[in-house]
């Protein structure tokens, strides 16, 4: 397990009700401890309604651990009637050993109970390194939906290569208020890590890692948006504090 894994699947698995096109833009600014070198990230992203589902693209500039790469995916979610749903996501980047070479999701999702407000869902997820480097991971999530809070957690189990190191972790979130206008979102995330790749000697370490965020998306005027987001991460390497801001406009 590396340092750092996108996941395209896992953080939009949670739901697949109809999705305004939109367009948002964001910055990110994040400060390393020890001798790595701070990162910062531009990024944009498009997502489009479909019917019974949604079409969602994303494209950055990064800089990370010394490493500048174009970063970009694209992933999309559909009902399968009233109880099952699909996601998927594929991604690349244009260099950096920070950055995978191909990541590809896949996710299968079903909602329970007569108002469908509990979702679990399984997802399967591969990503593919720029050197002899592949994970192989598997997610389960359950998330439930009440009047103005969205309740999850979730566990994963990752297989990295060479060596068969094992990976696994566990995470919550937890949204309060209306995840379509004024909402505030707390995650908290535990992991044991097998390899930390910041570089071109990868060490097969197996750390532990522990990450917290907060998020607050705020309606600002008629179809605009803003939200801002700040998180930490530790391991017995280094600590990583980021800020994030963005804008977004409905159509």
């Amino acid at each position: 397990m590396r340092v750092l894994i996108a996941f395209v699947v896992v953080s939009l698995v949670a739901s697949v009700e109809a999705q305004p096109r939109t367009v948002a833009v964001g910055a990110e600014v994040s400060s390393l401890s020890g001798p790595y070198a701070d990162g910062q990230a531009a990024s944009v992203r498009v997502t489009l309604p479909r019917r019974n589902g949604w079409l969602r693209m994303d494209a950055s500039a990064e800089e990370r651990f010394g490493d500048r790469a174009f970063v970009y995916s694209a992933a999309a979610a559909q009902d399968l009637g009233s109880r099952w749903l699909i996601v998927g996501g594929a991604g690349s980047s244009t260099s950096g050993l920070a950055y995978p070479r191909l990541h590809a999701d896949v996710g299968v999702g079903r909602k329970w109970g007569s108002r469908r407000q509990l979702l679990t869902t399984a997802t399967v997820a591969l990503q593919d390194a720029r050197d002899v480097h592949r994970d192989l991971s598997a997610v389960g999530e359950v998330t439930l939906y009440g009047d103005g809070l969205v309740a999850q957690v979730g566990a994963r189990a990752t297989l990295s290569q060479p060596g068969d190191a094992l990976g696994y972790g566990a995470h919550a979130a937890v949204t309060l208020g209306d995840p379509a206008a004024r909402h505030a979102v707390v995650r908290l995330a535990a992991a044991h890590e097998a390899y930390l790749l910041v570089g071109p000697t990868p060490t097969d370490v197996g750390f532990r890692s522990g990450e917290a965020s907060a998020t607050w998306h705020q309606p600002v005027r008629g179809p605009w948006s803003a939200t801002v987001s700040a998180g930490l991460y530790a391991n017995p390497y280094y600590t990583r504090a980021g800020l994030r801001t963005g804008i977004s406009r409905r159509f």
